[in-house]
């Protein structure tokens, strides 16, 4: 079972393994750099049948540092930003190492 988190507007993407915890419930864990609406797609393989479901979710917060990103998040700057994201982006103080 696997999960494939997608933010639309931008190339942020995570696809991720999904663990078994009890009674057909499974888990698992994501960072989301970017605050807005993702799209999830569930995605269960039994055989050669094939279940998937989808499912918005609403992420609250700021934008995460590119070190604090999740692993699994693919994202690339090709694409230009929506506007509003632009200018949080250019909100953030820059770090001094």
């Amino acid at each position: 079972v696997s999960v494939l988190l997608d933010r639309p507007e931008t190339v942020h993407h995570m696809n991720k393994v999904m663990h078994k915890v009890e009674g057909g419930l499974y888990e698992t864990e994501a960072i989301f750099s970017l605050p807005g609406t993702w799209i999830g797609m569930v995605e269960a393989v039994r055989g050669k049948d094939v279940y998937r479901n989808q499912f918005l979710l609403r992420v609250e917060g700021g934008i995460i540092a590119e070190s604090n990103r999740d692993p699994e998040d693919v994202f690339t700057l090709d694409q230009p930003l929506p506007a509003y994201l632009q200018k949080e982006m250019e909100a953030i103080p820059a770090s001094h190492p």
